[in-house]
């Protein structure tokens, strides 16, 4: 290892000398040229409107660009208001590439109370190749020309200008450029200049909140745009963002018209060559060598993602250039256009359609805002069209398993497919075909804008990234050690990131690091041998198996003899913890799509009597769900989360940290052991207090029911004929009437028996606190209240008691009271919850339906007004006798 990095560190620092030696005479000193415009002299005296965390106040900024010529004049002006500034503002750099361009300086300025110190001087300009991205194995050869400013103090203003002449040849005659229109620090004066041929068409667009003031003219045969602004803002760039989002406003130049523009430049580059026979012999034996799985596309992937390793030299045109396939096969390394390039040849081999496909590795979700461009993209994926299906891969990826469809892929939502027919962006998964895409702005705009008019295709659905753990606990007789069984799940991208841990890290490590995990909430805590996984390399699944022994789960509580057994879903906790910043503006990221679950199963020695809870928690964001629930002595704790998108807007964040809140408070559950009580609930332990509470609602009620009873009811005057015979007695509709009421008295007298039998077993009784006894007792009075009502209707019923109609309404009434009471003293317990408002939304409907129809019969019928006309007494009411019929006179 040594010896690699001292080669390494040796390899750049002869790259530097070289560059160096070599490549200085690029730079140079020379008069501005003559096309550009000049500019107001900058106010040296003015000072920022508020402090900047940079130290920095951009006094100007010009940039002025020839694009016939191939120019690009920049002129920076800055001043340094806080020591925070003299660390950046005291080197002056520009980086450019030997193999095409040039730099010309033109001046150099420190500028201090009013005094001018003119600093630019070749002999003490440097030039060295930094290799920026060499941590990610890419090597692109530029030169870094760079003046160390000597004597550099708060409140100097520094004051440089250059000219960058040339243009990457690869290119070819395509213009595009993107202009920064807001950075880190204020600027008080920005102008941007551009300069093309009339015969040359551009499209422009200007993307975030700082619009620029525009302007065009034609001169001859140029046309001349221009672009300013003042007293622009600086840009404070918060946590936790994703990819896509761009916090900057810019504006984008291109001289592409449509996508298919960027197609036809991208071709040539990625048109397919001739194979030599070597090369064909390779594909055909990949393809043989398919494995048990059979699927020979698979193993061309495995190659190139495994076998071919990571590596770009984007030397000059190599930039955007891919090598030749074979080529990239001998030397067995490239970057992601090699490697895109050289699948597309090896799967045209075994006669697969693949074209790749060029995206942007952050922010691929908003290239459908984005102006056709060549600069709009800095990736290259594979899109592979196979069985009537489509597939999307990445042959950059390593430590990938399973078969095309369960591949996992970053979130890359579009892409450009560079094939001869391609004319717009195509979806990337996340979709089926015609569905269209909601994209936020760069902006940042709270209203994601639809796009229109991007092609979309028939897609796989890419496998949801997550981790699902199971763990099993089997407790002894509290105080004693406990057993644990865990097995962890990984899928999609998950599985690979694991895949990529256990291939780089021993496995004495790996069972550490798992141990270590657990012993935060359980200290002592002893493994039961090495940890075991398997890798289903079909599914694209690693399931990992470890034991433990628990010598400390129960727990006393300080200065008590009560034992606690605390279980915690450590797993869920890290993607529920409070956001660092509610109040903001820009989105906040979240994994996405992403799946976290974890189950414990508690295998207690004797059956435990406890509230079973299911508490679902919907947000824009991410679902989550905890459930308690119970099986004779086993008890399974659910946790669960999954994401519905890849951020929360800013509006959003208060309800959103609601919501995750309401879930990491369900996180969790606690069992304690008294060791007192257990001893005085060795037996069946009789509850006086609810015994007194049943017995004196079924005295109260059933005293109240007597006096109903009794009272002369006087609901409607008796018929002043005698009804038909037919009409009266209990027959008809009422036969069903009172075998309803029949049927909920039976069923009340179950569920009281069944719901309220445990409470009065004071053993059961001591588990729960004052609320919950305030709530199970009035629930036990409702009931009987209830069962009470029934047997009132059911004997008023057969002593056709003028009563009874009365009392039939009664009791749709008091079910509906009941269900919306019980509800609320639940809620009050424990929360409302799903399960609260499905029993509301499932009874009270269906109770108000019946009503419609019963309610009105009671009162309308014919048969119920001539049959329940008793008194109290048992005795009819005395009827006038009928009158003596009418004679008509003639």
């Amino acid at each position: 290892m040594l010896r690699g990095s001292c080669f390494l560190l040796s390899f750049v620092l002869l790259s530097a000398l070289g560059a160096y030696g070599a490549d200085a005479s690029r730079v140079r000193l020379a008069p501005e040229p003559s096309w550009l415009e000049s500019r107001p002299k900058s106010d040296d005296a003015a000072e920022p409107p508020e402090p900047s965390g940079s130290g920095l106040y951009y006094l100007l900024l010009d940039s002025q660009t020839q694009v016939e010529k191939q120019e690009a004049y920049a002129r920076i002006v800055y001043k340094i208001t806080s020591a925070q500034g003299l660390q950046t503002a005291s080197q002056v750099s520009v980086t450019f590439d030997p193999l095409y361009e040039w730099i010309d300086f033109h001046r150099l300025e420190v500028r201090r109370d009013g005094k001018v110190e003119n600093r630019l001087s070749l002999e003490k300009m440097q030039v060295i190749q930094q290799e920026r991205d060499l941590d990610r194995f890419q090597y692109n050869g530029q030169l870094t020309a760079f003046f160390v400013l000597d004597d550099i103090r708060v409140g100097d203003v520094v004051d440089y200008s250059f000219t960058r002449r040339g243009r990457n040849p690869i290119f070819g005659s395509h213009y595009g450029d993107v202009q920064w229109s807001t950075w880190y620090a204020p600027i008080r004066r920005e102008w941007i200049r551009l300069i093309t041929s009339t015969e040359r068409p551009l499209a422009q667009q200007q993307l975030g909140d700082s619009p620029l003031t525009s302007k065009t003219s034609t001169v001859g045969s140029e046309v001349v745009r221009e672009w300013s602004a003042s007293d622009v803002k600086a840009i404070t760039v918060e946590p936790d963002t994703p990819g896509w989002y761009m916090p900057f406003s810019f504006l984008q130049l291109t001289d592409s018209q449509s996508w298919q523009e960027v197609v036809v430049w991208a071709l040539p580059l990625y048109a397919p060559t001739e194979p030599s026979e070597g090369f064909r012999a390779k594909a055909r034996a990949l393809a043989a060598n398919a494995g048990p799985r059979g699927d020979a596309i698979a193993a061309v992937l495995d190659f190139v993602q495994h076998d071919i390793r990571y590596l770009g030299m984007e030397l000059g045109p190599r930039s955007h250039a891919p090598g030749d396939p074979e080529h990239v096969l001998e030397v067995r390394y490239g970057d992601c256009k090699d490697k895109s390039r050289l699948l597309c040849a090896l799967l045209r081999e075994i006669g697969v359609s693949a074209v790749p496909a060029l995206t942007h590795s952050r922010r691929s979700r908003t290239l459908p805002e984005w102006l056709p461009s060549i600069e709009a993209f800095d990736h290259v994926i594979v899109r592979i069209q196979h069985g009537g299906r489509t597939y999307w891969v990445d042959p950059t990826l390593t430590d990938q398993s399973g078969t095309l469809e369960n591949r996992a892929l970053p979130n890359y939502v579009w892409a450009l497919p560079i094939a001869p027919r391609s004319t717009d962006l195509e979806r990337v998964e996340n979709g089926s075909s015609g569905e269209a895409l909601l994209v936020p702005s760069l902006s940042y705009r709270e209203e994601p804008k639809r796009t229109k008019g991007a092609a979309a295709v028939q897609h796989q659905r890419a496998p949801r990234s997550e981790i699902e753990v199971v763990e099993t606990f089997r407790l002894g007789q509290p105080g004693e050690p406990a057993e644990l069984q865990v097995e962890s799940t990984y899928r999609g991208l998950a599985a690979d990131s694991m895949r990529s841990y256990l291939r780089r890290t021993p496995k004495e490590d790996v069972a550490r690091n798992f141990l270590n995990h657990r012993a935060k909430l359980m200290p002592k805590i002893e493994p039961r041998g090495q940890p075991a996984w398997q890798d289903d390399e079909i599914a694209n699944e690693i399931r990992i198996d470890h034991r433990y022994r628990v010598p400390d789960l129960w727990k006393k509580e300080d200065g008590q003899q009560v034992l606690v057994a605390e279980l915690y879903p450590s797993l869920l906790h890290d993607y529920t913890s409070a956001p660092e910043t509610l109040v903001r503006t820009a989105p906040m990221s979240l994994p996405y799509p992403f799946r976290v679950a974890t189950r414990t199963i508690v295998h207690l020695p004797e059956e435990w009597n406890l509230r079973e809870e299911d508490t679902r928690i919907e947000d824009e964001a991410f679902t989550g769900r905890a459930t308690v629930a119970k099986s004779g002595n086993i008890v399974t704790l659910s946790y669960e989360l999954a994401t519905l998108d890849d951020h929360v807007a800013p509006s959003r964040m208060a309800e959103f940290a609601r919501h995750l809140r309401q879930l990491r408070e369900k996180l969790g559950y606690s069992f304690t052991f008294n060791p007192e009580i257990a001893k005085r609930n060795a037996t069946f332990r009789l509850n006086k207090t609810y015994l007194a509470v049943g017995l004196g609602a079924v005295i109260g009620w059933t005293a109240l029911a007597f006096w109903v009873f009794r009272r002369p009811w006087r609901l409607h005057q008796p018929p002043l004929v005698s009804p038909p015979a037919d009409l009266v007695g209990l027959g008809g509709w009422l036969v069903l009437v009172i075998f309803g009421i029949i049927c909920r008295a039976i069923t009340q007298v179950v569920f009281i028996v069944t719901g309220h039998r445990a409470m009065f077993d004071g053993r059961v009784w001591d588990r729960f606190a004052a609320g919950a006894h305030v709530t199970f007792c009035v629930e036990l009075a409702m009931q009987l209240g209830l069962l009470v009502l029934f047997v009132l209707s059911i004997v008023t019923f057969f002593r056709r008691h003028r009563i009874f109609p009365l009392l039939f309404v009664a009791n749709f009434a008091g079910v509906a009271l009941f269900t919306l009471v019980d509800s609320v003293l639940v809620a009050n317990l424990i929360g409302w919850s799903e399960a609260n408002t499905m029993e509301i939304v499932g009874t009270v409907p269906a109770l108000v339906i019946a009503g419609a129809i019963w309610v009105p019969y009671a009162f309308v019928s014919r048969r119920v007004k001539a049959t329940f006309v008793h008194g109290s007494a048992s005795k009819p009411e005395a009827t006038p006798p009928e009158p003596p019929p009418l004679v008509l006179a003639e």
